[in-house]
């Protein structure tokens, strides 16, 4: 099935932004907002002061270099860092390079991946998929007319996302700090043979899980005869500030409510961001996601009678009734 924009009228940010926002306070712990990810299962939340004003974003990233500033104070030697075949997710969905990029973004869709990767039927490692380039997509075919086309040609191919069974979990960190990647194919010669996502790194970390501990624990007397919550404590208190303030992004794009659908969606191929903001006189209105431009586009995209059946190739790892994951 081919498409194409048929739409002159496009609608704005705010005729289809979410209005319902987890914010967090600059103040609040890094702890604690790292738990208000993982209990919302969200990448990002607003940073707002007192009176509603906005400040900045806290999000997966920001939760990487909570991680990362830890593990120096801890000393990673002192540590025993998983690594990354202990912590991985072994069970995803390939899409083939062939298969319809419309059919291709529903999927995303419908399953809420933030992308897939792109593998032959013996799983050689291709190539990701994902809501990112999928905004060149739109933008293709808003703009040039072209109608789709084929998953391959859009695939992100840089083998600087990708790391090996082997690789640690602080050297994973870091390459989730330095890239703008929320999930890493993990590659076995050429094959793929799983993948690690930002939260997998905040759930399984060890050194995260005591921060979170420490946290709750705040208020309670320390006297634990446990070596590890000592350390962990120690670090806690040793760090130049454990606030969201500390960590937050400032310089996080923002965009006002009178966008409209493609000029988000070059906001977002331009950016690392997968949410924006949505600002006005210093007060946060609402926010849009990349899913959000994704399904508002879908809804104004007119099919067009193709002789392609547009069938998903899906290889699934582990087998095909298992939970099905994806890299973005």
């Amino acid at each position: 099935m081919s498409t194409g924009f048929t739409s002159t009228s496009l609608p704005l940010a705010q005729e289809f932004m979410a209005k319902r926002l987890i914010t967090v306070r600059p103040e609040t712990d890094a702890a604690e907002a790292i738990n208000l990810l993982l209990k919302h299962r969200i990448s990002g939340m607003p940073v707002v002061d007192d009176a509603g004003n906005y400040l900045g974003v806290f999000s997966e990233k920001s939760c990487m270099r909570v991680l990362d500033q830890t593990a120096k104070i801890i000393g990673p030697d002192s540590l025993k860092a998983p690594l990354a075949r202990e912590f991985m997710t072994s069970r995803l969905v390939c899409l083939s390079p062939d298969q319809d990029v419309f059919d291709a973004i529903s999927l995303l869709l419908s399953h809420r991946f933030s992308g897939a990767p792109i593998a032959t039927g013996s799983r050689e490692f291709l190539g990701v998929f994902s809501e990112k380039t999928s905004m060149s997509v739109l933008i293709n075919s808003a703009y040039d007319g072209v109608p789709g086309g084929k998953v391959g040609a859009f695939m992100n191919p840089d083998p600087g996302r990708l790391v090996s069974e082997e690789t640690s979990l602080f050297d994973v960190t870091q390459i989730f700090i330095r890239t703008p990647y929320r999930r890493l194919p993990v590659i076995s010669g050429n094959q793929i043979v799983g993948q690690i996502s930002r939260r997998d790194v905040l759930q399984n970390s060890r050194i995260l899980s005591a921060i979170v501990r420490y946290q709750v624990e705040a208020n309670r007397e320390k006297k634990s005869s446990a070596g590890d919550s000592i350390v962990f404590w120690k670090a806690h208190r040793q760090l130049p500030s454990t606030s969201v303030r500390a960590f937050m992004d400032t310089t996080a794009k923002t965009i006002t409510k009178d966008y409209d659908l493609l000029s988000i969606a070059g906001v977002f191929l331009n950016t690392p961001y997968r949410r924006l903001p949505i600002v006005e006189n210093g007060k946060v209105l609402g926010q849009v996601s990349r899913r959000d431009v994704l399904r508002t586009s879908l809804q104004l995209i007119k099919p067009i009678e193709s002789t392609e059946s547009g069938t998903l190739y899906l290889s699934a790892v582990g087998g095909a009734e298992q939970k099905m994951t994806a890299l973005s």
